[in-house]
């Protein structure tokens, strides 16, 4: 019975959120949603005794777990709850759009930099020719080597590739609040998917997960701002390419786990419902974690111990370390408190609050470009955080310090620029 808890904890929460009549289904609800359908399958394991497979450990749902499980996705949404308020918009105002037309070009060149150093497209071709089983076996590999350091003149496009929704943010941006001609949206839109495309290629469905619930995100955060016709047009967008990744996931599932169905829906329930007993399995090796923030900022292995990152052997090493399933879906959370204990966890959520209660009270009722690449970070942790964020590089890493810089620019212009022209 206990992993029932936070399914109705978080129904219970959403219903009440939803019923507010100052509140909207907005971005906040989507990640609250998100997470919900996550505890929704902890219940089908329980049910179909899915426990010690497809990744999920014994069983280890404590009631001490649960509530902690509970305590920490409420830290971590309410923040975001906060902007489906109907008073908060997003500022139609962008002082100087010819910078932001000039970065968004900017990004379009990054992501061609990236695809063609990074040889993305004989891999595309040689992985699409093969298994998708076999595929997913060679896929830690893959990001095993693209976790390594990169030449120093391709870091600024590969960092920036590496956080593709920001390309779909910008998309939505140029739609919505400053136009853009038709060819920088569909080069936009196309980045925005390169993570969906090496998720078919190496067969992988957590990045097609990843591009459909972000894209949900923003389109709840923009929709007061949409016309019909621009809310028709992103919904037809929508609606496409995820049947396409449905269809994607569904032909990968069946591939790696092909029995004749029954299997395949087992693992399905089981990469979606893992994580609350995956994180309870952790609690009891919190205290003897070592310093070891790697997987969570993986910049710290080469900076202080200079070291590359290496994902194979962090696992090699934590799973000598705790008698129990590392490489699986344990949330974020789970991450922090087998890799930093306790005190990390504290510091992150510290920041994290820090971080978002700042922003609420900069922005007042109205959210403007430079803080929506701050919010576009902060809406990684429900929408990544719950499969925890394995496949972590340098890149990634490197993005949260290259976010900063964007909040600086764009938001020097809304202060200092207001009445200027570029």
């Amino acid at each position: 019975m206990l992993a029932y808890i936070p399914f109705i904890y978080f129904t219970i929460w959403l219903i009440i959120h939803l019923t507010n009549k100052k509140i909207r289904f907005g971005a906040g609800a989507m990640c609250l949603l998100w997470v919900d359908i996550s505890a929704f399958f902890s219940i089908l394991i329980d049910a179909r005794n899915l426990y010690d497979q497809f990744g999920c450990n014994e069983y280890s749902i404590s009631i001490f777990g649960v509530v902690l499980y509970c305590l920490l996705w409420t830290i971590i949404l309410a923040p975001l709850m906060r902007l489906d308020g109907t008073d908060i918009t997003i500022s139609p105002y962008i002082n100087k759009p010819k910078l932001f037309k000039g970065f968004c070009v900017f990004l379009i060149l990054c992501m061609f930099i990236h695809i063609v150093f990074a040889d993305y497209l004989s891999f595309f071709q040689e992985r699409l020719m093969a298994d998708s089983a076999d595929n997913y076996a060679e896929s830690v590999e893959l990001e095993r080597y693209r976790g390594g350091a990169n030449q120093f003149l391709l870091w600024i496009p590969n960092i920036v590739a590496s956080f593709t929704p920001l390309y779909l943010l910008c998309w939505i941006i140029s739609i919505t609040i400053c136009k853009q001609s038709k060819l920088i949206r569909l080069c936009l839109l196309g980045a925005s998917m390169l993570a969906m495309f090496v998720g078919f290629a190496y067969g992988g469905r957590a990045q097609l997960l990843w591009w459909c619930i972000t894209f949900l995100i923003y389109f709840y955060q923009f929709k007061p701002q949409m016309s019909p016709t621009q809310r028709k047009y992103i919904n037809i967008v929508f609606l496409s390419f995820a049947g396409i990744a449905f269809i994607g996931i569904m032909i990968i599932t069946l591939s790696r786990f092909d029995d004749g169905g029954s299997q395949a829906l087992d693992s399905i329930i089981g990469y979606a419902g893992q994580q609350v007993n995956n994180f309870c399995a952790l609690l009891p090796y919190a205290d003897l974690a070592h310093l070891y923030p790697d997987r969570i900022f993986p910049l710290y292995q080469y900076v202080v111990k200079g070291e590359p990152y290496d994902m194979i052997k962090l696992y090699s090493f934590l799973s000598n370390l705790y008698p129990i399933r590392i490489n699986v879906f344990f949330t974020l959370f789970g991450g922090l408190l087998i890799d930093t204990g306790i005190i990390g966890l504290i510091v992150f959520l510290f920041l994290y609050v820090f971080i978002s209660q700042k922003l609420i009270h900069t922005q007042q009722n109205t959210i403007n470009i430079s803080q929506l690449f701050i919010w576009s970070l902060l809406f990684c942790i429900p929408v990544r955080g719950l499969f925890g964020w394995p496949f972590t590089t340098y890149n990634n890493s490197l993005y949260i310090f290259f976010s900063l810089g964007l909040f600086i620019l764009f938001n020097y212009t809304f202060k200092f620029g207001r009445n200027k022209s570029l």
